[in-house]
């Protein structure tokens, strides 16, 4: 049995009747620590993935002969050969001490979650301040994890051409979620100034104001960057549901951005951008492949009449820029630099990743360049659908 094995599966209805009562907590930090092994071990995995044998060297005429003997134009390419191999010695050495750290920051987690759970102290005489000591523990963790997409990234861009294996790096970006989420529902149910009792679980939440937020943000993104913003044509309706809300607002915000940039790009920058058109469509939607079977989804829609794309399952690889965004490189003042318009590639397979961590889905269609794109958000009203937890990742 792995570590993922032994973690509960939670739904959204039984995360939200969690409270930070004795027993749940340790039931939470139980599955915390074994998430967090799980993850370890997909770490391990990874790294193992791409190294060479220390003895294994490169092969070639070039490199064994002396540079005494060669022409000028076999000169500059022995330079240049060199000068790769040394690139790719660097990027190795680069990708090796990155996952050092990942693994050094995974462990060091584990340790701190072990450490709660086999502290008498604080079971013995469980109360308040016990409480805030493992909210305080447990919003460490997430905000350590925090930059390990961006970090992931890097080192899938740097290790190109080289490949890490697809099933087990998916496994491990999507675990992360399942860490993040124990995490961020138990600092929400600790949150003394603005009291959560579902904790990171929104119930019977209207659409509209989540929709509200993420238009403004991606608004602000897009008129930051290129001064204009196309026209939102808005839904009437806008149902209740349950989700994770701050999930809906990342996939939301990256959705509107996505087509905004689109819309503006279509129109050369130099006359108005031709709108965008969000509407929701409720109802039961069958036997999706990608979805629970037979089960009601509520679809927001968000169309397009951009640039387009050839290939719209291009658009969920993980990292698939060539280089990555810097900050420093855009920004213009001391101030908090805003998320970038387009930046590692991961936006669209991470959103995803959060929609279908309870049954939903983010899916992207065109009908090729230069006819725009319809992206569509599926959010299941059955709250019960357990999550997603990465288990069958070595079969």
């Amino acid at each position: 049995m792995n570590a993922w094995q032994q973690s509960t599966r939670w739904s959204m209805k039984k995360l939200s009747q969690q409270t930070a009562a004795k027993e749940t907590t340790r039931v939470l930090l139980q599955d915390t620590f074994a998430r967090l092994s799980g993850q370890l071990s997909f770490l391990e995995h990874l790294e193992k993935s791409y190294e060479l044998p220390n003895n294994q060297k490169s092969e070639g005429v070039i490199r064994a002969t002396t540079p005494f003997s060669m022409s000028s134009k076999d000169l500059l390419d022995w330079k240049g050969h060199l000068q790769k191999e040394k690139q790719e010695e660097m990027t190795l050495h680069q990708a090796k001490k990155m996952f050092r750290n990942l693994r050094v920051l995974h462990s060091d987690t584990l340790l701190l979650t072990e450490q709660l759970l086999n502290s008498n102290n604080i079971w013995s005489n469980f109360n308040p301040a016990s409480q805030a000591l493992i909210a305080s523990s447990m919003e460490q963790i997430r905000s350590r994890h925090a930059t390990t997409l961006e970090t992931m990234a890097d080192i899938v861009i740097g290790l190109r051409p080289r490949v890490l294996p697809l099933k087990l790096l998916n496994a491990f970006l999507r675990g992360r979620l399942a860490v993040q989420i124990l995490c961020d529902h138990y600092v929400a149910l600790h949150n003394k100034k603005r009291p959560r009792p579902n904790g990171a679980v929104s119930v019977n939440c209207s659409l509209e104001p989540v929709l509200e937020e993420a238009m403004t943000e991606a608004k602000h993104l897009c008129d930051a960057h290129y001064l204009v913003t196309p026209e939102l044509v808005l839904p009437t309706d806008h149902p209740n549901l349950t989700l994770i809300r701050p999930w809906v607002h990342h996939a939301l915000v990256e959705v509107l951005k996505n087509a905004m940039v689109s819309s503006i790009e279509s129109s050369n920058n130099n006359s108005t951008p031709p709108p965008i058109l969000i509407r929701i469509e409720n109802g039961c939607e069958k036997k999706n492949a990608s979805l629970q079977p037979d089960g009601e989804y509520c679809s927001i829609h968000i169309e397009d009449h951009g640039v387009g794309i050839s290939d719209p399952a291009k658009a969920f690889q993980f990292a698939s820029v060539d280089q990555r965004w810097d900050r420093l490189d855009v920004q213009q003042s001391y101030a908090a630099v805003r998320s970038p318009l387009q930046s590692l590639g991961v936006g669209a397979p991470s959103s995803r990743w959060l929609m279908q961590h309870f049954g939903g889905d983010l899916q992207i269609f065109s009908s090729g360049k230069g006819k725009g794109c319809t992206a569509i958000l599926r959010l299941p009203y059955d709250d019960d659908i357990e999550e997603f937890l990465p288990i069958n990742a070595y079969r």
